[in-house]
């Protein structure tokens, strides 16, 4: 099972808008919800993983709720979520080939 998702992602990686996704890094920045919307309310993480871990927010067994939450995160841009507000701040993106 584990060799067809692997060819599946594999194949994945060569349409060059979801390769280009892919590539894309973040930081976290989240503040609490009681807290007012300024620069020094606002934390950044390296990551969702790292912001789940040091706000102690519950995970599953396998450690991967953060994965799901940081798809909806990224897609959204902003969400409110365990008594959090949270948003992504782009960290870096691919160079254009063509450039």
């Amino acid at each position: 099972m584990s060799e067809k998702i692997s060819k599946g992602v594999k194949k994945s990686w060569e349409d060059e808008t979801v390769a280009q996704k892919r590539r894309m890094r973040y930081w976290c920045e989240v503040r609490s919800l009681d807290s007012k919307d300024e620069p020094h309310h606002w934390t950044r993480f390296t990551s969702t993983k790292d912001a789940y871990r040091q706000l102690n927010l519950p995970d599953n067994t396998s450690r991967t709720r953060h994965i799901k939450f940081r798809g909806r995160l990224v897609q959204a841009g902003e969400l409110e979520y365990e008594g959090y507000h949270w948003r992504t701040i782009l960290k870096s993106a691919p160079a254009d080939e063509g450039e």
